[in-house]
């Protein structure tokens, strides 16, 4: 009849710009493992600094309960409290 088909069209990206900066499309190729890595790197690093600090945090609490308690048998076990 009409011999018309399905088809599709679509852009092939070449280089990514953002900010003044060029980058190579590689950078759009983020799988959910990678991005929930990144995201617990975060969380350990606000962890680190605010044990180092003493200010608590929600990632913080759970290292300071822990630490309480290994220091606290500690303690105990060589009497020197």
């Amino acid at each position: 009849m009409l011999n018309i088909s399905p088809f599709s069209f679509g852009l092939l990206i070449q280089q990514v710009y953002d900010n003044g900066s060029v980058y190579s499309p590689e950078v759009l190729d983020i799988t959910e493992a990678a991005l929930h890595a990144r995201f617990l790197e975060g969380v350990r690093d606000i962890a680190s600094v605010c044990l180092e600090i003493g200010y608590p945090t929600l990632a913080s609490i759970p290292h300071t309960i822990i630490n309480t308690v290994l220091h606290t048998r500690i303690a105990l076990s060589t009497n020197s409290l």
